[in-house]
């Protein structure tokens, strides 16, 4: 009926739906006239199904197939399970009865559709949409653990998984928020996608980036290696227009809500959840200040800052606008945007940089029930960075306090815990000359590769030093008794009753990159950045030991790290140091000779 209506309108062969036929086709088309916006939200609903029994039609005669290409494409049946068959690269059940009883074993089959970039076949879609209603019943009684969600959104083509759940029926199934947004028309000429359309192809575009696929922008794409920040920011993606459909007026608002709602039914964990709901309301921020700002103004950057607050969400941040501008419409992102967002993150990075040494927590206030807490914590947050309290929970930092005063007894308290990916090294300790090169040290020596690292000191003299490791030879988790052996060393060494250097004579030595190597390291000093230290940036191929070699020559310099910020991108090192010298800036001289046995460590064999 709608080709017919746009031939009697045009008087001729015309199936161009434009937006003054839109609005002539939702008053006469209908027994009651509707809005435009529901109108076409009715016509996508009806296209989607037409196309998918197009879909149907295409896969049955590809069955029929005998030709040689067809067993060709047929290699791919060898990523079949116990559970799950593949078949003309289409996705079945071996038993559909067994599978479908369980939210859990559901799940795992649209793990499996993003991890292999592989649709449901016709009849695993049809099942599944035949027990839609049971499906639902039982993501409720007896839910997927968060882990498997986890896997769900660190699977490389996620995006994919969310549309064959939505074309089944199982998204807004599992997640009635959704039914909000589906098909939701946004009508203007800017934005070309419905608003579920808009979210799952801002979602492949974070695949994409992160896969690095041609055209993305390899800035970016270095910014996605870390994969606790690929699934904050699916799952920020995926719930940041929820608004749209339940508060348009207000849409960040009512988005928070659903997502809380969405995540506490997922059990995420609530740093997690509290990274989510940052992006979610942060979200337009960015664009905000691209469009709004000048970039120029000193006050800009000290806007966007008192904004994001740490390096972390900054970077997720950045990605997510990225996502979310790309995803408007295919030519939204034109290269100035990409060149002004860049500028954007670039402004907020170096403000972000220059307040770590800067910004200090003096007479915070710290609220507790218990008074004595209360100034206790005052005590041990005295002279950190600001940082410290951004990026640490109350529980998180009344336990380092606590660490604190076992410190102040026995001389050092450390802990190791674990976490998703790595593990976590936390010691307090008296501050001293060269205490972070022997913690980078002491783990090399174990064979462990520090990925993220944070030291600093408070007012008293305590070193807050903690460090995120990979173990990975498994080391630790095939024999846990190595565990308190590395707390036990790395005690000992603090102590001064190990040396650093006859723990490393027994570590396999890893070839270095050398000068050819596909990062070349760089080194810049920065004077301007702080009062009191000089900032030194490095960036380089990571490798293990490297922050040790680096931590070491620092202290071979006679100099002193006062702060320290490692992060890992991919195999990129980005290490920043604030370091003086007997109290002071580096001088020219002192910095000459210092970046000289930087680079030489970075690339030395």
């Amino acid at each position: 009926s709608l080709r017919c209506f746009l031939h009697l309108e045009a008087a001729r062969d015309n199936n161009l739906l434009t937006f003054e036929l839109q609005d002539k086709a939702a008053r006469a088309l209908l027994v009651e006239p509707i809005s435009p916006e529901a109108w076409m939200r009715l016509y996508y609903q009806h296209a989607r199904r037409v196309f998918q029994a197009g879909l149907r039609a295409l896969e049955y005669a590809d069955s029929q197939d005998p030709s040689l290409l067809r067993q060709f494409r047929d290699w791919r049946s060898r990523l079949s399970t116990s559970e799950l068959t593949v078949s003309r690269d289409r996705i079945f059940l071996r038993n559909p009865g067994e599978t479908l009883q369980s939210a859990e074993s559901i799940l795992r089959l649209f793990a499996f559709a993003g991890r292999h970039g592989l649709r449901l076949s016709w009849d695993t879609q049809r099942r599944v949409r035949s027990e839609l209603e049971g499906i639902a019943q039982r993501f409720l009684e007896r839910p997927p653990a968060w882990s498997t969600w986890r896997e769900l959104f660190s699977t490389p083509h996620t995006a994919l998984a969310l549309e064959e759940m939505q074309d089944t029926g199982l998204l807004a199934a599992v997640f009635p928020e959704w039914e909000s947004v589906d098909s939701l028309v946004v009508r203007d000429f800017y934005h070309r996608y419905t608003v579920d359309e808009h979210t799952l192809v801002a979602i492949k575009i974070i695949d994409e980036l992160i896969a690095h696929r041609p055209g993305t922008p390899t800035h970016f794409h270095e910014f996605a290696g870390e994969q606790d920040d690929q699934v904050i920011l699916r799952l920020a993606l995926l719930t940041h227009d929820l608004g749209k459909g339940t508060n348009p007026g207000d849409h960040v608002s009512g988005s928070m809500v659903a997502a809380r709602t969405l995540m506490e039914r997922l059990h995420v964990p609530q740093p997690v959840q509290e990274s989510v709901f940052f992006l979610i309301e942060h979200h337009l921020d960015l664009s905000l200040i691209m469009n709004g700002r000048d970039l120029e103004d000193a006050a800009t950057a000290r806007f966007l800052t008192s904004r994001v607050g740490t390096q972390e969400d900054l970077r997720r941040l950045t990605l997510l606008t990225y996502a979310d501008i790309s995803a408007v419409n295919p030519t939204a992102m034109t290269p100035w945007r990409l060149e002004q967002l860049w500028r954007v993150y670039s402004t907020g990075a170096e403000q972000l940089t220059r307040e770590l040494a800067t910004d200090r927590i003096h007479e915070e206030p710290f609220l507790s029930k218990d008074p004595s807490v209360s100034r206790k914590l005052a005590g041990f947050l005295d002279g950190l960075p600001k940082r410290y309290l951004r990026t640490h929970t109350s529980e998180q930092i009344e336990h380092h306090s606590t660490l604190e005063q076992r410190c102040k007894r026995d001389g050092v308290a450390v802990e190791i815990s674990r976490e998703p990916g790595a593990y976590l090294l936390t010691v307090l300790a008296p501050d001293q000359p060269g205490l972070f090169a022997a913690l980078c040290g002491t783990l090399a020596s174990f064979g462990m590769n520090i990925v993220k690292a944070e030291a600093a000191s408070n007012a008293s003299g305590s070193a807050v030093d903690l460090i995120r490791f990979a173990d990975p030879m498994r080391t630790l988790e095939l024999n846990p008794g190595e565990v308190s052996r590395l707390q036990w060393t790395v005690e000992c060494v603090v102590k001064g009753s190990v040396e650093v250097t006859d723990l490393l004579k027994r570590r396999r030595r890893v070839p270095r990159p050398n000068v050819d190597a596909r990062i070349a390291p760089a080194v810049r000093f920065n004077n301007e950045a702080s009062d009191s230290s000089t900032l030194i940036d490095f960036v380089g191929e990571d490798r293990p030991g490297l922050l040790y070699d680096l931590t070491s020559a620092i202290s071979g310099c006679a100099c002193n790290i006062e702060i320290v910020l490692i992060d890992t991108e991919a195999h990129k090192a980005l290490d920043v140091f604030y370091v003086t010298r007997n109290g002071a800036k580096l001088n020219e001289t002192t910095q000459h000779r210092l970046q000289t046995e930087l680079l030489r460590v970075a690339v030395e064999a």
